[in-house]
C-alpha cells in the first residue's frame, strides 16, 4: 500500500540491505521526549494511570539507587493517548548498568509490591510462544523464569525496557554495512552479554560451529526478537537459527528477529556453567 499510495514513506536501506516503512525528516513535526513526559507525569499526575505510575517509579528509583533522569515512559503514554482503565505501563531505562541495578531491584521487590502475571494471561503467551518459535517446554519455562522485567502493579500491567544510553551508542549509521548470505543454524559459547538487555541483544561469540561441526567465525549473535534479551550469559552455550550477514568489515554476525525467515528465527540453550544452573 505504501509503495503504491505514498512511496516516500518506503525506504531502500543501503546499510542493511532492506526496504521499510519509515517517516522522512521534514514530515516529522514532533518529537516526544520518554524522559521529559515522565516528569511531567511524576509533577503532576492527570488520571488513575499516571497516578500509578507516580507511585512505582520513586519505587524504584528508591530500590535501584539511581537518578530519575535514568528513566522514561513510552507506550500510548508516552503520546498520551492511554485510556486509563486498562492501558499497561512502558518504561524505558537508559544505560546498562542502571537497567542492570533496575532489574535486580524487580526481582527483589517481586511480591512486595510488583506481582507476577496473572496465570491466565501467562499460560496464553507459554503457549503462543512455544508454538511461535517451535520451543520445547523446558525452553518455555526457562524463558518465563527469566522475564523479570514484565509484572503487575496495583493491577496494572508493566512493562520495562533498557535502552542505550547516548554514550553507549558506539556505531554511527553507515559505518558498517551488512549483506545477507541465507539462513543458517550456529552453535556458540557466549563470551559477552554485556549488550543483551538492549534491543537489539547482542551476544558475542566464541566456539563457533556450524551444524556439522565445522568451526566458522561468527562474532556475534544480534537479535531484534525482544524474547531473547538477557536470554544467556557468559559462558553459556546456545543454538541459534537466523540469517547469517557478512560485515564490511570482513566479520560475519548471526541475525535472530529477521523478517527474512517466516519465524524469524530463535534462540535456544545447549548448557550453561554450573553458577547458572
Amino acid at each position: 500500500f505504501l509503495e503504491r499510495e505514498h512511496p516516500r514513506y518506503v525506504w531502500a536501506d543501503p546499510v542493511q540491505g532492506l526496504r521499510f516503512s519509515f517517516v522522512p525528516r521534514d514530515a516529522v513535526s514532533r518529537y516526544y521526549l520518554p524522559e521529559a513526559r515522565l516528569a511531567r507525569i511524576l509533577a503532576s499526575p492527570a488520571d488513575a494511570l499516571e497516578q500509578d505510575v507516580a507511585a512505582l517509579v520513586p519505587l524504584l528509583i528508591s530500590a535501584a539507587g539511581l537518578p530519575v533522569r535514568s528513566f522514561g515512559i513510552t507506550g500510548s503514554v508516552l503520546l498520551g493517548i492511554h485510556d486509563p482503565t486498562f492501558s499497561d505501563i512502558d518504561l524505558l531505562v537508559y544505560g546498562g548498568q542502571p537497567a542492570a541495578r533496575v532489574k535486580q531491584a524487580i526481582l527483589r521487590l517481586a511480591g512486595d509490591g510488583l506481582r507476577d502475571l496473572d496465570p491466565g494471561r501467562r499460560d496464553r503467551w507459554r503457549a503462543e510462544t512455544a508454538e511461535r518459535f517451535g520451543l520445547a517446554p523446558d525452553e518455555i519455562t526457562y524463558l518465563d523464569g527469566r522475564r523479570w522485567h514484565y509484572f503487575r502493579f496495583r493491577d496494572r500491567y508493566v512493562s520495562v525496557h533498557a535502552t542505550r544510553a547516548d554514550r553507549e551508542i558506539r556505531e554511527a549509521y553507515g559505518e558498517r554495512r551488512y549483506r545477507p548470505l541465507g539462513p543458517a543454524t550456529v552453535e556458540a559459547t557466549i563470551a559477552d552479554a554485556s549488550e543483551s538487555l538492549f534491543l537489539p541483544a547482542v551476544y558475542k561469540l566464541a566456539e563457533a560451529h556450524a551444524d556439522d561441526g565445522t568451526a566458522i567465525p561468527v562474532s556475534e549473535i544480534v537479535s531484534y526478537e525482544g524474547l531473547f534479551c538477557d536470554f544467556a550469559g557468559g559462558g553459556d552455550r546456545v543454538r541459534a537459527r537466523g540469517v547469517l550477514e557478512e560485515v564490511s568489515d570482513g566479520s560475519l554476525r548471526l541475525v535472530v528477529g529477521t523478517a527474512a525467515l517466516s519465524d524469524g528465527g530463535a534462540l535456544s540453550r545447549v548448557t550453561s556453567p554450573p553458577s547458572r544452573r
